[in-house]
């Protein structure tokens, strides 16, 4: 069974190379790193993330770098997760319509609140790692709680232009030194520029200027 019909059949209980059935999308597999060599199916974005780190060299120098890299992309996907909630504050199978009135408290609360919190605790992160320079979380080099951080930060500035206008000149290590400099990044800087690049829509960050600062 591949991994669609896995993920569409409720009453799977796995799939032919003996990995238990993926909750839900993004999901991975993985020729050969499975048991008795059979193709590996990972699912979570933290678990691919931690998984593709340690093969691309984006997971650290040792194991207490390896732990605040999975942390601080742990944090990352939070935020991430209270913008998705900004606009399905009650539920997520509920269209936005049906729940606009509660969408319009919760914006209010995460652009006030959550948002501040948020950056203020990456901006201490980097300045606290004196290696990085203000250019990336941990250590000295590029690692996958950079890109997690910056496609979230990114796709903040699609959802929020307005508040995050504002918010930059309050973190300008995080939006300055971090998320300009990773526009120079080499492979990122030309990924931006492919079309594997898709631009935001209507997924996790959503534009709805109602929900944006006045």
């Amino acid at each position: 069974m591949n991994i669609l019909m896995a993920l569409k059949d409720e009453n799977s209980t796995g799939d032919a190379d003996g990995n238990p059935p993926a909750f839900a999308p993004p999901a991975l597999r993985i020729p050969g790193e499975g048991k008795e060599g059979k193709p590996l199916l990972i699912y979570q974005t933290p678990s691919i993330l931690s998984y593709l780190g340690g093969k691309l060299g984006l997971e650290g120098e040792d194991e207490a770098e390896k732990q605040w890299i999975l942390s601080h992309a742990l944090t990352a996907l939070d935020l991430n997760n209270e913008a998705h909630d900004t606009h399905h504050p009650i539920a997520s199978a509920q269209y936005y319509e049906d729940q606009k009135e509660a969408a319009l408290k919760k914006a209010e609360d995460f652009r006030a609140v959550r948002l501040p919190k948020f950056f203020g605790f990456f901006e201490r992160v980097l300045k606290g790692n004196s290696a990085g320079e203000g250019k990336y979380l941990v250590g000295a080099k590029l690692s996958y709680a950079d890109t997690t951080l910056w496609h979230v930060l990114s796709g903040l500035k699609f959802a929020f232009p307005k508040e995050l206008e504002v918010r930059e000149k309050e973190f300008p290590t995080l939006f300055g030194t971090f998320y300009e400099g990773m526009l120079e990044q080499v492979g990122l800087k030309e990924y931006l520029a492919s079309e594997r690049r898709k631009p935001f829509s209507m997924g996790i960050f959503r534009h709805y200027p109602e929900l944006d600062r006045e």
